[in-house]
């Protein structure tokens, strides 16, 4: 019968089975939808990887964190990044910022111990970040957020880092897929670093040794030939007349000075160095150091062997002067140039640093002065004060080698600066 019972049943049977297969289809459906969104993600997150490795290498304007930072806002969809650095005493340290926080976040710290990403650079451990430690991140980034995951930017067995990146109270929440390809992306970052760093250290070598190469260039050869014209000019003195004579005098004072000048430019050389040590490269990052202070830069020049002159007392007595004698003209003098020259000869090291300033008038403090002049008694000197013919102020240090005896050579006698 058309309409009986038995119809009825198997009607239901099939519309059972229809609804099966196509919640089984659904299903499907959405499992493979959720497979490619997930191999769609794996792969931004990859090819955000392999672009900001070749970024960092090639950008050499903006600051490596802040690539980082902006590079994983773009590809987790966040809202902020931000790039924690280690710092010594128990602190991190904001150094790029991303997205909705950037503004002001810049180089604030945060203790290691009491913060998400201070947790992630002590344990290594990337985390999804929820409940109290949370709100805690909150309130050191000053913002109302949601989801934030932390990821340690490690490399090598070392931990450089934390990346956090985070949406605000209304964004979706990360997944664990968003935690491990973020903790993958921060680990290919940490490894950039490590080029990149390495490759700074390869180019700061090759500087180095292209400066020492032109700096024995400089002096076994272009200083040599200078002097040897020097002495053949000399010999043509008596040969002449007096003008002519003047006139040869005058161009080997010349040549003198441009060989000072070359062997300043060769301390400079050797400056390039990370850690310039010495009294000439001390002397020349004393003088980068008052340039602001000066609104110029000093000029200065160097005569006789200094490199082997000074002991290291002796070395920071003349170092304390130098700076002391330059905030004076910073702070008094209203110069527009001034030289410092620093010179040894038969064992007496001379300090002479000139201004064309408005002279020396009636000092209002002598403390300064006082503690120059006891630096060049206890090294067996003398300080003078002098105003030059063309005006401005003359100051005149002295000091003995410490192996030598006998007394300095006075050249006028002191001022009294009491």
């Amino acid at each position: 019968m058309a309409g009986g019972p038995d119809f009825k049943l198997a009607e239901h049977d099939r519309m059972r089975g229809a609804l099966r297969a196509l919640t089984v289809t659904v299903a499907a459906a959405i499992a493979n939808a959720r497979r490619f969104a997930e191999s769609e993600q794996r792969r931004r997150w990859l090819a955000a990887s392999g672009e900001l490795t070749s970024v960092l290498l090639s950008d050499g304007t903006t600051p490596p964190a802040t690539l980082i930072a902006q590079h994983a806002a773009v590809v987790a969809a966040a809202d902020f990044a931000v790039l924690w650095d280690r710092r010594e005493a128990g602190q991190a340290v904001v150094t790029g910022v991303s997205g909705a926080l950037a503004v002001g976040l810049l180089n604030r710290t945060a203790p290691l111990a009491g913060s998400p990403a201070g947790q992630a650079i002590r344990t290594g451990q990337p985390s999804l970040v929820t409940g109290d430690r949370r709100e805690a991140a909150g309130a050191v980034l000053g913002a109302d957020i949601g989801s934030l995951i932390v990821v340690p930017l490690a490399a090598g067995g070392r931990i450089r880092g934390a990346l956090e990146l985070g949406r605000l109270a209304t964004g979706p929440e990360f997944t664990g897929i968003d935690l491990d390809m973020a903790a993958s992306f921060a680990s290919h970052a940490a490894v950039a670093l490590e080029l990149i760093e390495a490759r700074a250290d390869q180019i700061v070598l090759a500087r180095v040794e292209d400066h020492d190469r032109i700096a024995a260039d400089l002096h076994d050869h272009v200083i040599q030939e200078l002097f040897a014209l020097g002495m053949r000019l000399q010999g043509h003195v008596g040969r002449g007349d007096l003008v002519t004579a003047q006139q040869i005098n005058g161009y080997a004072g010349s040549l003198d000075e441009i060989i000072s000048k070359i062997r300043t430019s060769i301390f400079g050389l050797h400056r390039s160095q990370p850690t310039p040590s010495g009294l000439h490269a001390q002397l020349l990052e004393i003088v980068e150091q008052h340039t602001p202070q000066l609104g110029f830069t000093a000029a200065i020049r160097f005569a006789g062997p200094l490199e082997r002159a000074a002991d290291a007392a002796l070395t920071q007595d003349i170092l304390a002067v130098t700076r002391e004698a330059l905030s004076n003209c910073a702070r008094h003098a209203h110069a527009s140039t001034v030289s410092i020259s620093l010179a040894l000869e038969d064992g007496l090291i001379t300090l002479d640093v000139t201004d064309n300033g408005r002279g020396l008038g009636l000092p209002t403090r002598s403390s300064g002065l006082a503690n120059m002049r006891h630096r060049a008694e206890r090294n067996g000197g003398t300080l003078q004060l002098t105003t030059p013919s063309s005006g401005g102020t003359q100051l005149t240090w002295t000091g003995l080698q410490r192996w030598e005896s006998g007394r300095a050579r006075a050249s006028g006698g002191s001022v009294n600066l009491d």
